[in-house]
């Protein structure tokens, strides 16, 4: 699909936050910063989160463009069922 990336084009820098059931991190990807959303790792095998979590990506790209919500850029490739993508944001 035209919005996702390769996991090895990004950088990570550093953690901003967590939440219940994922990390954000200040990250580049082709020279910009960014923040990139990781699912936490215990959630990897729980579908009904990994769903969840994609749907969340679905639903950023849909709202591009809207000034009162940060701007998904772009989401890393998924090779296995219980692999979640990382969400790059601005």
């Amino acid at each position: 699909e035209e919005y996702t990336i390769d996991k090895a084009s990004l950088k990570f820098e550093g953690e901003i936050g967590s939440g219940s059931y994922a990390r954000v991190y200040r990250g580049s990807w082709q020279g910009k910063q960014v923040a990139i959303k990781k699912l936490h790792q215990h959630h990897l095998d729980t579908p009904r989160v990994i769903s969840s979590f994609k749907e969340e990506a679905k639903i950023g790209l849909r709202l591009k463009g809207h000034n009162n919500i940060v701007r998904l850029l772009a989401i890393t490739k998924t090779e296995a069922a219980n692999e979640a993508p990382e969400l790059v944001m601005e």
